[in-house]
Order: C-alpha cells, then sequence, then structure tokens
C-alpha cells in the first residue's frame, strides 16, 4: 500500500500527464528496481514481492474470467519430479514461485504458461469461469486483501477529486490546488487513502470481540467483493486520458412516423465507456455479495443440522 501510494502521490504531485520527463524519471526509477532485484534475487521477486504495480495488477486478475489451475488428482499421483516449479531442460520453471498444485488464486499468476509447457502430465489447466469466483471461494478472506480494497477505493476517490478540481479553472479549491500544489495533493491523497482503512480498524475492534473466527472471515470476504467495482474505476479514471476518447461523439438519428422531420441524439463514447465498465464491475460485485450471502446460509445451516438432537 505504501508504494502504490507511492506512485500515485508522485503522479499527481509533479503532474506527470502533462511533463514526459516527470514520467520517464518515474519509469526509470522501477526499471532500476526490477533489474537490481533481478540480480540480487531469483525469478520475479520484484514482481511478486516488491512491485506496487504488480500488487495491484494481482487484486485487479482476482475478476478475471479466466484461470489457470491444476488437476489434483494428477498432481497427488503421478508428479515427481515438480517440473511446474522446478523447470525442465527447455522451460524455466514458475517465474512467480508457484507450485501448481497449490495454485487457488489469479493473484500470484502471470499466466506465461511455462507450467503448462513443462508438466509431463499434463496437470496445469487454462479454465474459463465466473468472474471474481475466487473472491467467495478463495483466499480473499485474508485481512490484507480487504485492507487494500478498502485504500485503493479511498485513493480513487482522491484521484478523482483532483481530476475534477483541476478542469474546474475557478473555485477556491481550484486556486488552491493550482496555488499549493504539493500541500494540497500530498493532503487529499493521505485523507482519502486513511478514512477507509481508519473505519475498518473500528469496524474490526467488534470482530476481536467474537469468538467465532468464520465472522472475521465473513466480514474480510464481504470487504474483498469490492474489488470489481474498484478495478472498474480505476479502468474509467484511466479511459479519461485516453487520447481523443473524449472528444468522440455518437449520434443516432429517427425519424417519428407521424412527422417528416429526422431527429437525432448525441452522446460521448467517453459516458458510454464509463457506463459499460461500472455497470460491469458493480454487477460482478453484487454477484459475489450475493454468493457469500448463500454459503453463509448453507454453513448456518450445516451448523444449525449439526447441533441438532
Amino acid at each position: 500500500m505504501a508504494g502504490f501510494f507511492a506512485v500515485i502521490w508522485a503522479e499527481e504531485v509533479a503532474g506527470m500527464r502533462h511533463d514526459a520527463r516527470a514520467t520517464g524519471f518515474l519509469l526509470l526509477f522501477i526499471l532500476g528496481g526490477a533489474v537490481v532485484t533481478s540480480v540480487v534475487f531469483p525469478r520475479r521477486t520484484w514482481c511478486r514481492h516488491i512491485c506496487p504495480l504488480g500488487g495491484v495488477a494481482s487484486l485487479c486478475s482476482t475478476s478475471a474470467l479466466v484461470e489457470l489451475r491444476p488437476t489434483v488428482d494428477i498432481c497427488a499421483a503421478k508428479c515427481k519430479g515438480h517440473s511446474c516449479y522446478k523447470g525442465d531442460q527447455g522451460v524455466d520453471g514458475c517465474p512467480m514461485f508457484n507450485h501448481v498444485m497449490f495454485m487457488d488464486s489469479n493473484q500470484h499468476c502471470a499466466l506465461c504458461m511455462n507450467c503448462v509447457r513443462a508438466c509431463p502430465n499434463g496437470s496445469p489447466q487454462l479454465n474459463l469461469r465466473p468472474p471474481a469466483r475466487e473472491l467467495w471461494a478463495g483466499l480473499s478472506a485474508r485481512p490484507e486483501v480487504g485492507r487494500f480494497v478498502a485504500f485503493l477505493m479511498g485513493l480513487l476517490v482522491g484521484q478523482i477529486l483532483i481530476q475534477y478540481w483541476e478542469r474546474q479553472p475557478y473555485g477556491p479549491l481550484s486556486r488552491l490546488l493550482n496555488e499549493r500544489r504539493f500541500v494540497f495533493v500530498t493532503g487529499v491523497l493521505a485523507l482519502s487513502a486513511a478514512l477507509p482503512l481508519l473505519s475498518l480498524w473500528l469496524a474490526t475492534r467488534r470482530l476481536r470481540r467474537s469468538p467465532d473466527p468464520a465472522i472475521a472471515a465473513q466480514f474480510w470476504r464481504k470487504v474483498a467483493a469490492w474489488a470489481p467495482l474498484v478495478t472498474a474505476g480505476f479502468v474509467c479514471y484511466q479511459l479519461s486520458f485516453a487520447l481523443g476518447l473524449d472528444s468522440l461523439q455518437a449520434t443516432l438519428g429517427y425519424q417519428p412516423l407521424d412527422s417528416g422531420a429526422t431527429r437525432s441524439v448525441s452522446f460521448s463514447l467517453l459516458s458510454v465507456a464509463w457506463f459499460g465498465v461500472l455497470s460491469a464491475g458493480l454487477a460482478v460485485t453484487a454477484g459475489v455479495l450475493w454468493k457469500l450471502r448463500q454459503v453463509r446460509e448453507g454453513d448456518e445451516q450445516k451448523r444449525w443440522v449439526g447441533e441438532g438432537p
């Protein structure tokens, strides 16, 4: 979280979208970290453990339509050389330090397909799945995943506010942004990132009093369920800066039966893209929350049956 906050803070303070030199410095810094880490440590240690952009990408990957998963029976019965992890003479082992048999999340998989090529038994399979399935069936109950989702949601709100004030030439906050950009941007981003984390901390104080660990796990799954909507929000935010997209217009014309005049309706393609992406993210998040409710009701029913006479 600290690393990603530093990247976003540097982008906003330096105005990198309007300064190619500042953008180049950031890219050189990231490239330098990747090169140094690859010299000192094996495989993609930078991507798996250090790079903040990799952490965001791993969280967004939980909403994907595809997944790489093992055939567990084949791994348990036939695997002897662990080729998916170690590699063989022609293919390197997994660069993200994964063993296919224990893959139950997209978060640390780059879909390089090394394991598919290296496994002599054909265990790894690339499958289609319902979007974000692992958010109700995988590792999403971990508190760090929920905190990261809340942090990104707050940071996204801060970025949207800064973008809005940049495009508004008048107003006290817009003038403050132009005159005291460093202090103003730092304060807005810090506050927007801290408030969701503070809210989670206050909420988890009640969870600590509960003796049932399943309640805490269910809470963190519900928080992580917002990851698809957060992913959609970041996609929409970046679409705002796509070159020329905000100026493209679509016009639909129609002619009423009772009139000879042709009427037309114009709308921005950027608005259509926003609506489509946000609707998809909201639908996936709602689906995950619904599945979590079903899982909770099923667990409660099993517990009730187990405690019966």
